[in-house]
C-alpha cells in the first residue's frame, strides 16, 4: 500500500507495536466500540504494524471489525517519520518481533491527504482516546 491510495478519503492511521502489547490490544479493542463512526463518516481506519501482519490482524477478527493493515517493513516508515522506538520490544518477545518498534502513534487525515490531527504516545501506555479521533475527524471532515 502507498500513501497515495489515501487521497479522496479520509482516514484514521494507528501505528501500533503488535499484537504482544497488551496496551495495542487495549487500544484496539477500544476503537471497535467507534469503529462505525469512524466509517459511517466514510473513512478508512487503519493500523500500521512493524510485523508480523497476520497476528496482529486476528486481534481485530476477533472484535469482529474490518480494519485495514498495513504492514511496515523493517520499520522502514516509522523511521521516515521519526517514530522509531528502538529497543523497544520486550525482551521475551524479540526472538520473533526483533528490537525495534514504532512509538504509538494516531494520525487523522483529510480527503486531501494533510494530516490534520497527530498524538504521539511517548509513554507506552498512552493511548488516543477513540472519541478525540472521531471528533478530529469529523472536523478534518468539517463537519
Amino acid at each position: 500500500m502507498r500513501s497515495t491510495e489515501l487521497h479522496g478519503t479520509a482516514t484514521v492511521m494507528l501505528f501500533v507495536r503488535g499484537n504482544w502489547c497488551p496496551f495495542c490490544s487495549s487500544q484496539v479493542e477500544n476503537l471497535t466500540v467507534h469503529y462505525k463512526d469512524i466509517v459511517d463518516l466514510g473513512a478508512r481506519l487503519i493500523l500500521v504494524t512493524p510485523k508480523p501482519l497476520e497476528t496482529t490482524r486476528r486481534v481485530a477478527e476477533f472484535f469482529k471489525v474490518e480494519f485495514d493493515f498495513w504492514l511496515d517493513v523493517d520499520l522502514a516508515v516509522a523511521k521516515q517519520l521519526g517514530l522509531l522506538h528502538k529497543s523497544g520490544v520486550p525482551d521475551d518477545h524479540r526472538k520473533e518481533y526483533g528490537a525495534d518498534t514504532v512509538w504509538p502513534t494516531a494520525l487523522v487525515i483529510d480527503p486531501s491527504g494533510i494530516i490534520r490531527y497527530t498524538e504521539l504516545s511517548k509513554f507506552i501506555a498512552d493511548r488516543p482516546d477513540p472519541k478525540i479521533l472521531s471528533r478530529e475527524l469529523r472536523t478534518a471532515l468539517g463537519r
